[in-house]
């Protein structure tokens, strides 16, 4: 084993990152290069330097590849059933104990926090990340215009203008929230008086871990939950089988998943203490139900859905290109805004109109993503993924109904593909086999509900 491969398996086994999703492994190797060369050591005694005990290096390292990317209000559909939930009732002692994990730089949290205020209602908000720099930050509350570019209205006059031109919250809302570094791999933390959580929110994190990893994480998500209590995940993540515990409901029109009484409490929450060593110890084996994300594992792999453009590329193909290695970086913004030029440039391009559709709901942003996905099946109905992705924004948007002609169209469309014989990439076929094996679960199910209700 080369001293790069490595170093990379051991990045990995400490973080459970996936280290191919967003191009983070080349990021690491560039790193890894560049302090070699700052730090006048060869690359196996880098490597050394990273396992040492408590390694600084080792969370420089962490810190550089885990960069958060989010904002305000950024995925509304999901806030909107936080804001149910922070109106219902079964809190314990009447307060609502909401974990946030890959919190970022804070302002996810801190958009619960403000929706808290608003409705009057007594929380304890704790917000973990992996990235010791983006605690710091989010601990500061301090943002630029980016941010706050889709802040609702109702909190405007909670932000104090800077005279660097940044924005400030007020004291009031940073004091709702307590940010600690933490790592999903390990036990989960606890409430500060009590075992388990009312609400765990974890928006697309699971995506950037290996699939065991995901599993596990997936489990011990929902062992912290109080009885009663509500996983919300984000709308890049969805589970092949609703996992044991839990029950899949909708909340203001968003599918999330409800614990039970039936789950004993996490080994942390027995314990009322979690590791914070996390960079000492190699992540918790897992065996929970399966887990599959829905964000291709890199840009290539997102354009082998389709027949491949002509050899000569044109603006638009450069466009499509420029969204592809977005998706690889994990900037799905950007992405979206690059695929939404490619389709200024050809209107009536299938793939254009599909990729936008996956970027609209990689992005939350549901009605768009309807709109470009219907139109891409409308130019070329033998795009499946467009299909499955359609599946998901209707399920997303309580209309199972129509989540499931679209996952039965999926099935129609890789039965007609397998017959076709028609050759695709190794990495394309596993990602295709995840996603249309859980369109064949869904419409397995809704036959089996269909005959005993018959």
């Amino acid at each position: 084993m080369s001293v790069q491969v490595e170093l990379a398996a051991f990045v990995s086994e400490r973080t459970g990152i996936e280290l191919t999703r967003g191009g983070i492994d080349r990021a690491l190797q560039s790193l890894a290069l560049r302090r070699q060369k700052e730090l006048g050591l060869t690359p196996r005694h880098y490597l050394a330097l990273l396992k040492a005990e408590r390694s600084a290096e080792l969370e420089r390292v962490v810190n550089s590849i885990t960069v958060g990317y989010t904002w305000f209000f950024r995925d509304p559909g999901q806030l909107a059933s936080v804001e149910s939930l922070l109106g219902g009732a079964g809190a314990q002692g009447g307060k609502l104990r909401i974990w946030i994990p890959a919190c970022s730089t804070g302002e996810e949290a801190y958009s619960v926090a403000l929706l808290a205020a608003h409705a009057g209602k007594q929380v304890e908000i704790l917000a973990t990340d992996l990235n010791s720099q983006s605690v710091e930050q989010a601990r500061r509350g301090v943002y630029g215009r980016w941010s706050l570019r889709d802040i609702d209205p109702r909190f405007v006059d909670r932000f104090s203008r800077r005279r660097d031109g940044s924005f400030e919250l007020c004291r009031e809302v940073r004091e709702r929230v307590t940010f600690a570094q933490h790592n999903l791999v390990q036990r989960p933390p606890v409430p500060s008086d009590a075992a388990t959580w009312d609400i765990v929110l974890c928006r697309n994190v699971l995506i950037y871990f290996e699939r065991d990893v995901a599993r596990g994480v997936l489990q011990s998500l929902t062992r912290a939950l109080a009885p009663g209590g509500h996983l919300v995940l984000g709308a890049s993540e969805v589970v092949c089988e609703v996992p044991d515990g839990l029950t899949a409901c909708y909340v203001a029109n968003r599918l999330v998943f409800r614990r039970g009484d039936g789950v004993q409490p996490s080994a942390a929450a027995e314990s009322g203490t979690w590791t914070r060593d996390w960079l000492l110890e190699p992540a918790l084996p897992a065996h929970p139900p399966r887990v599959v994300s829905v964000f291709p594992a890199s840009g290539a792999v997102l354009a082998e859905s389709v027949p491949p453009p002509s050899p000569a590329p044109s603006d638009v193909e450069r466009a499509l290109a420029q969204g592809h290695h977005m998706i690889e970086t994990g900037d799905v913004a950007a992405a979206r805004t690059a695929y939404l030029e490619a389709l200024r440039l050809d209107p009536v391009r299938a793939d254009a109109h599909m990729y936008s559709g996956v970027a609209h709901y990689l992005c939350g942003e549901v009605e768009p993503a309807l709109h470009r996905l219907r139109a891409a099946l409308f130019l070329d109905d033998g795009l499946w993924p467009a299909a499955f992705y359609l599946a998901l924004c209707h399920e997303n948007s309580g209309h199972p109904a129509e989540a499931l002609q679209a996952f039965q169209q999926v099935v129609r469309l890789d039965a007609r593909e397998r017959e076709s014989r028609r050759p695709l990439g190794s990495v394309f076929d596993a990602w295709r086999e995840d996603l249309c094996e859980l369109a064949r679960k869904r419409v397995n199910a809704a036959n089996a509900a269909h005959r005993r209700t018959g």
